[in-house]
This record gives structure tokens, C-alpha cells and sequence, in this order.
């Protein structure tokens, strides 16, 4: 009896992780190199190494990341950087990587005509004061 009754459990918690969706979401990191950079790869790492390499422009970052990744940014100039998108479920960081300076020409977050994160335009405006 107690075999069985294990058997029962096992098959369905088997069950229930195969018909629900997994909940846990992995969150990725991306680079970008505006100077040796290329759209053409993977964003995966921050130096191309033969098979994986970093991409040159916030456009190729902005058309694969997800809620919850990162971006690291190395030296150069990215122009102007718009985040847009009014719903999140989780950041989206952006960061320079360690000893880098990255360069934007202007910087826009969120569509300040319709819904927005209200802490970013807070402190988006205090900053521009300070």
C-alpha cells in the first residue's frame, strides 16, 4: 500500500510540473561594445571569442531583452537611449562594465503621455535639477 501511494505522489507531482508553466525565469546578461561590438552576435559575452561576442547597439539590446536582464555596457557612444515600453514586470538594468564609460547622447524612459514608472520620473526630475 505504502508503494503504491508513493508511486501516486510521484506521478502527479510529475503531473502538475509538466501542466504548469515553470515560474522560474532564468534572467540573462547581455553586452554591448559600441566600439568592437557586432549585432551580428550574440550579446553573450563582453570580448568576441571565435563563437560568442557582444553586440555594438542598444537597438539589437532592446529587441531581445526581457523583463528582469541586464545589460553591461563597455566604452563608447550609444546615442540616444529610449525605453518606452510602459509595462514591466521586472527591471530591465542597464550598467557599465567595470572600468568603462559608456556614452549616451540624450536618455528618454518611458512615454510621458501615458502610463509611466512614477519613480523613474520622479527621480528623473530631481536629477536633472540637481
Amino acid at each position: 500500500m505504502k508503494k503504491k501511494l508513493h508511486i501516486i505522489i510521484i506521478l502527479t507531482l510529475s503531473l502538475v510540473w509538466l501542466i504548469l508553466p515553470q515560474a522560474v525565469c532564468l534572467a540573462a546578461t547581455y553586452y554591448l561594445d559600441a566600439v568592437y561590438g557586432d549585432d551580428s552576435y550574440d550579446g553573450l559575452v563582453p570580448v568576441w571569442d571565435g563563437v560568442h561576442g557582444p553586440w555594438q547597439t542598444l537597438a539589437q539590446a532592446q529587441s531581445v531583452v526581457q523583463d528582469g536582464d541586464t545589460v553591461i555596457l563597455r566604452s563608447g557612444n550609444y546615442g540616444d537611449f529610449l525605453d518606452d515600453i510602459t509595462v514591466r514586470t521586472d527591471w530591465v538594468t542597464y550598467e557599465a562594465d567595470d572600468g568603462h564609460t559608456p556614452i549616451f547622447t540624450s536618455m528618454r524612459l518611458g512615454r510621458w503621455d501615458g502610463p509611466y514608472d512614477k519613480y523613474l520620473h520622479h527621480c528623473w526630475g530631481a536629477c536633472a535639477r540637481a
